[in-house]
């Protein structure tokens, strides 16, 4: 086991020391490093916030230079080159919600160092990182679209089992320092790690108090086995479910109201790509998830469509309906369609449009009648802006905060 210590601020614009980071490493059963911060003033019980966030992965690094980013001891230059920081006193890549829970409330902050590798999206503990699946990584890789190894992809098996591990060993640290703290999480993320926030809850909700997870994009589980769906729409393959355990932890989920931000879309494989050599190689074709030369229909795809105008890519946003996402066969009369990066499967994603919806803010709705009618303790509410602008909703840390201190007593600060 390695502990490294080090004195940190966990406020954005200042240098004044307020807590200590301890970075952990080489633990049996864990195979990334985690951070806890502990902030110098502390609530009489302390509730442990569990940071799900990750950075989105770059081609550019290796396993060894992402985590050096993730652990703080390097940050990117101008010329997308690493260098290492000396003694910096900052805690950096977690969300400023995180941040107000975590110094405004006093409380304990975990910090899973997990890299976000290409075409292995942890950060969403999707079906591909549930089901240990790397096939599409080990083809980025192959590729040389990501400069992971394929033997470092091992390390991220049984990824939400290794998040588990790392919240007991919070736990039993703050015992050692005789910090009283509640014997739960609460569970937070934005974005992709609202999903993981979520469906982290549904896999382990013996662990989790609350959650509180913002841009959804309408993608919540659904915690009902009668509509036999596997994870992550649903959860009849996850043994031994703990409904009565999960409808019990208050749950907060917001969106903005004119945020349509969508993993529920196809996602070719040449976005990986720079413009021009999209423009050079393709034209007005792009390639499928098998390699094939796929003409483009004229009435795009689901959600968005892309086309070549003045020697630029423009993402045309397409309305279409959802039964002519197809695109016409290759040239040789075959192709597999790629999509969504193991979000979800194909048919799952065909499920959720065509029973939650077609768009993020319908879904929203429908999921929040969905937990209503099952009787699970949760808020599903959209503040005025869109995927950025919602943060800053002043209205929404109101009653984020009112929230957090309905709790319990102790939280009333």
């Amino acid at each position: 086991m390695k502990i490294t210590k080090r004195n940190c601020t966990m406020k954005r614009k200042s240098d004044d020391i307020d807590g200590v980071l301890y970075i952990i490493e080489e633990v049996e059963g864990i195979n990334f490093p985690f951070q806890i911060y502990i902030p110098n003033v502390l609530s009489s019980k302390v509730d442990i916030i569990l940071s799900n966030n990750t950075p989105s992965p770059m081609k550019s690094h290796t396993f060894d230079e992402a985590l050096k980013i993730l652990k703080g001891e390097a940050i990117i230059n101008n010329e997308d080159k690493l260098e290492d920081i000396i003694n910096n006193q900052k805690i950096n890549g977690i969300s400023s919600l995180v941040r107000h829970l975590t110094y405004d409330f006093n409380n304990v902050c975990l910090i899973p160092c997990i890299p976000r590798p290409i075409d292995f999206d942890t950060s969403y503990l999707g079906y591909k990182v549930y089901n240990n699946e790397f096939d599409e990584a080990i083809n980025a890789i192959n590729k040389g679209w990501s400069k992971y190894k394929e033997e470092e992809l091992e390390k991220f098996r049984n990824l939400d089992k290794q998040v588990y591990n790392m919240i007991k060993y919070t736990m039993n640290f703050l015992d050692e320092m005789m910090i009283n703290h509640d014997d739960k999480v609460i569970a937070t993320g934005y974005s992709a790690a609202s999903k993981f926030s979520n469906f982290f809850t549904a896999l382990h909700p013996d662990i989790v108090k609350a959650v509180i997870a913002g841009g959804t994009g309408g993608n919540s589980i659904i915690p009902d086995k009668s509509i036999n769906q596997v994870y992550p729409v649903g959860v009849s393959d996850i043994p031994n479910f703990d409904f009565d355990t999960f409808k019990s932890i208050p749950q907060f989920y917001y969106i903005g109201d004119s945020d349509y931000n969508d993993i529920c879309v196809f996602l070719p494989k040449y976005e990986l790509e720079t413009d021009e050599e999209k423009i050079n190689k393709y034209g007005i074709y792009k390639k499928d998830i098998s390699g094939n030369k796929i003409p483009k229909r004229i009435d795009g795809l689901k959600g968005y469509h892309d086309e070549v105008i003045n020697g630029e890519i423009k993402h045309i946003p397409d309305r279409i309906p959802f039964d002519k996402v197809d695109y016409d066969l290759d040239i040789n009369g075959n192709y597999q369609l790629a999509y969504n990066a193991g979000y979800y499967t194909l048919d799952q994603i065909k499920y959720i449009v065509n029973n939650l919806g077609d768009n993020v803010q319908d879904r929203f709705n429908k999921l929040g009648l969905i937990y209503k009618e099952l009787g699970v303790n949760s808020t599903f509410k959209k503040y005025p802006g869109n995927h950025v602008t919602v943060q800053n909703n002043i209205e929404l840390y109101e009653d984020i905060d009112s929230f957090v201190k309905k709790l319990d007593n102790d939280l009333v600060r």
